[in-house]
């Protein structure tokens, strides 16, 4: 995370040009951190000791999608919350035409394309958790954090909503299928065992991996 402070920082004082960064890295570090952040909570709070002592710092290895991963909440915490806040500030400025501090206008609108489609179910993924983790003041930054960020954006959240339940409905849940990246024009077969998961047939039922933020 350290890191993308840095790029920021470069971007808006132009010491790094924006071609030079994606911005759907910049995406898949907030979307990955966070699942990463809030998987490393839920394992604190299994722990002898519970999520007070286990919180800090514990191996996700045995979480797929953060194999071999360790992540510090707290520190994360902090980063996450300077890191977004960087980010919206120099967004903000660039839209509103200001030069000093700002990102540069094509890096905003790519971070925009790239937010599209990730924002929202990344937004619900962590409103599902406050039943759990709605007291934990990690929680509460992240969950802010995320949401001004898709606002500074101009991402409208009932439009995205709209966008994610078209795709969920209309994806396929195995990763390597024409469909998992591109809509399918007709609807899919929904799994039945979890009720959620589609699939264009049996067979790529069969060879489906789950993964986070699948749709």
């Amino acid at each position: 995370m350290q890191c993308y402070s840095l790029v920021c920082e470069g971007l808006l004082y132009g010491e790094i040009a924006p071609e030079k960064i994606d911005a759907r890295d910049v995406i898949f570090m907030f979307t990955h951190g966070i699942r990463c952040c809030f998987d490393n909570l839920s394992s604190a709070a299994s722990e002898p000791g519970g999520e007070e002592d286990g919180v800090h710092h514990l191996c996700l290895s045995r979480t797929a999608h953060c194999a071999d991963l360790q992540v510090d909440c707290k520190g994360f915490e902090d980063m996450f919350g300077r890191v977004s806040e960087d980010f919206c500030q120099g967004i903000r400025k660039s839209l509103s035409g200001e030069e000093k501090g700002s990102l540069p206008a094509i890096f905003v609108d790519e971070l925009r394309v790239a937010s599209r489609g990730v924002w929202y179910p990344t937004l619900r993924y962590i409103r599902e958790l406050r039943p759990q983790f709605g007291t934990n003041a990690t929680y509460g930054v992240v969950s802010s954090r995320w949401s001004r960020f898709g606002d500074v954006l101009g991402l409208n959240e009932a439009a995205e909503r709209d966008r994610y339940e078209l795709m969920r409905t209309r994806v396929c849940w195995w990763e390597d299928c024409t469909f998992n990246k591109t809509p399918s024009p007709k609807p899919l077969l929904t799994c039945k065992g979890c009720k959620e998961a589609r699939y264009c047939s049996a067979a790529c039922q069969r060879r489906s991996v789950r993964v986070p933020f699948r749709y």
